[in-house]
């Protein structure tokens, strides 16, 4: 790829030209000029700029796709020519839920990375919406995500079942009941995970029904600071709160005749899958808890 190619890669990212030149140890006049070279080697516009604030034009999204998809490919290339163990380096760009990045994948990670030191990792945590269209945007090579909704250009694995469970905190209002019923939750005050969230989708699959949702938190452990002063209900992942179960912090709730079950999966882009990356999807899928 042309440097000037990383440049315009980089700005578009950070939306930034100062960050960008931080990024790539180079001045910002020198940025301006690599991306006024682009714009005239490709004549079209890329950036949007208003004052302190920029975005990508449509000519700059479709630029940024087809480039980021090249700077994908060459790193697979490397990937699949150099082994494993070896000095020069892969990388794998590994996008998780919330939920997995927190709870499940890292301890995972530091024992795949000890074994294959020739391996780079970057894990980017969001939620499971957003993970998957950096997937297919070429951004990230692999994703682990909690939704139940599938999308048609990715390659799903089932890869470890969890639960949604209603929790309160202690000594709070509900804190001496151990059940209620499907009915009684929907008068309950309840917080729960944001919109594009897994948790939440795989929570509206269930209960089709409405309930109190009052508030939406982009974190579980925001939810789980919350309820030490609500009188209400959070569902939440059962990873999420082992430990404050545990503890006594937290007290689970039954809710009578409802198990809310999830899946949480593997993906890839459709296509060709490169060695580097089937070698840690196996190494996830077979690792010992």
């Amino acid at each position: 790829m042309d440097f000037r190619d990383l440049v315009f890669l980089s700005v578009a990212e950070f939306r930034s030209f100062t960050k960008a030149s931080k990024e790539l140890y180079i001045s910002q006049p020198a940025v301006t000029k690599h991306i006024k070279e682009l714009e005239e080697s490709l004549g079209c516009k890329l950036f949007n700029r208003n004052g302190p604030n920029i975005t990508l034009t449509e000519e700059g999204k479709t630029t940024y796709f087809h480039l980021n998809k090249i700077k994908r490919d060459y790193r697979e290339l490397y990937n699949n020519l150099t082994p494993v163990g070896e000095t020069t380096k892969s990388e794998i760009n590994i996008g998780c839920s919330t939920t997995v990045s927190n709870y499940i994948i890292p301890g995972i990670l530091a024992d795949y990375a000890m074994g294959n030191k020739g391996v780079r990792l970057n894990m980017l945590s969001g939620n499971s919406l957003d993970i998957e269209k950096k997937l297919l945007n070429n951004v990230i090579d692999l994703i682990l995500v909690e939704n139940s909704s599938s999308s048609s250009g990715i390659t799903y694995l089932n890869y470890l079942e969890d639960e949604i469970i209603a929790v309160c905190g202690r000594g709070t209002l509900y804190s001496k009941q151990r059940s209620i019923s499907k009915n009684e939750i929907k008068t309950i005050p309840i917080i729960t995970r944001e919109s594009g969230s897994g948790t939440l989708e795989v929570i509206n699959n269930e209960i089709q029904d409405k309930f109190n949702i009052q508030h939406t938190i982009g974190s579980s452990e925001g939810i789980k600071r919350f309820l030490k002063n609500f009188n209400g209900l959070a569902l939440i992942s059962n990873k999420a709160v082992t430990y404050e179960l545990n503890r006594g912090e937290l007290v689970k709730i039954d809710i009578d005749g409802l198990k809310i079950k999830r899946s949480i999966r593997i993906g890839y882009r459709k296509g060709h899958l490169p060695p580097t990356i089937k070698r840690l999807i196996d190494f996830i899928r077979h690792y010992n808890f």
